[in-house]
């Protein structure tokens, strides 16, 4: 189904009832269990404003943030948890304070997740996420809730471990990332 505005919503959602939402949404996303989140800048505002809206239930609600981040971008987990990350950002939502909490960089730690920005996320078929920084690549497999570092790449032409800037992965038909 394609609701293009708020002048054309036949089904009557009320997330286009709201002005702000309808008129200067810029990015979207549709999460597994049919929430549309969305964020907004809205002239004269500082900041952005993000909704999240329960297609299934028709609610509209404004996101609430415990630290300033701006969603941009989305990846939501086979356990239901959407994770959202932007440059030097990486959150979570949490249902019970129905708002996003930040992910904390564990600076120089093999027990958490280093980075200055975030390029990429992925979920694999096994559920393990894969977050690509510019300090390396690192997996988080949500059940059991730890980060996985990598911290330098064995260079076979220099002979030695190099910095870890991943720039890209890709996932092969067998499943290999």
């Amino acid at each position: 189904k394609i609701y293009l505005h708020r002048k054309n919503n036949p089904e009557l959602l009320k997330c286009f009832e709201d002005k702000d939402f309808a008129d200067y949404c810029n990015r979207i996303y549709l999460d597994r269990n049919r929430i549309l989140w969305t964020s907004q800048w809205v002239p004269g505002n500082s900041a952005a404003i993000s909704y999240r809206y329960d297609l299934r239930k028709n609610e509209l609600a404004p996101v609430k943030f415990f630290t300033n981040i701006d969603l941009a971008k989305f990846v939501t987990d086979q356990l239901g948890t959407t994770w959202a990350y932007y440059g030097t950002i990486l959150g979570r939502f949490d249902t019970v304070l129905n708002g996003v909490i930040e992910v904390p960089t564990k600076r120089k730690s093999l027990y958490g997740i280093d980075f200055n920005e975030i390029g990429n996320m992925y979920e694999d078929a096994d559920g393990t996420i894969w977050i690509m920084s510019d300090l390396g690549l690192y997996s988080f497999n949500p059940r059991r809730q730890y980060f996985t570092t990598i911290n330098g790449v064995w260079s076979y032409r220099e002979k030695k471990t190099t910095d870890a800037n991943i720039t890209g992965f890709l996932q092969t038909a067998d499943g290999h990332i």
